[in-house]
């Protein structure tokens, strides 16, 4: 059987950021949350989940907050992504190594489970 392993590591962006200070608008680099946007995505709006489709949902996404590092995901588990992914519309620029995450994930052997482990609590 094989699985997906996605990268759930931040990434860093250029940003535009208020200075408190100043008031003006500066670019500086800001941390982009992976492992959020990838639990946040099964919620879009667009999916018009059902009732037990949010339940669903929301298992996964408590997977995906578990791990750290990277994730393995089965092909149905994978399927609910790449529905969320095919849905949105306009992505951001740095949004793209996001999505790149979903759509370049590596298809592995199941074998591999054991050297992803859940984060430690």
């Amino acid at each position: 059987m094989k699985a997906y392993k996605i990268n759930l590591k931040p990434y860093n962006f250029l940003g535009h950021v208020r200075n408190e200070e100043t008031g003006a608008v500066e670019r500086r680099e800001l941390p982009y949350d992976v492992k959020e946007s990838l639990a946040t995505i099964l919620f879009s709006q667009e999916l018009k989940l059902t009732i037990d489709e949010a339940f669903d949902a929301k298992k996964l996404a408590d997977k995906i907050r578990s791990h750290d590092g990277s994730i393995l995901v089965d092909n149905l588990e994978m399927g609910k992504l790449r529905r969320a992914y095919g849905l949105i519309k306009a992505p951001g620029e740095h949004e793209l190594e996001f999505f790149s995450r979903i759509r370049d994930a590596e298809e592995v052997d199941v074998a591999e489970v054991e050297k992803v482990k859940p984060a430690s609590k």
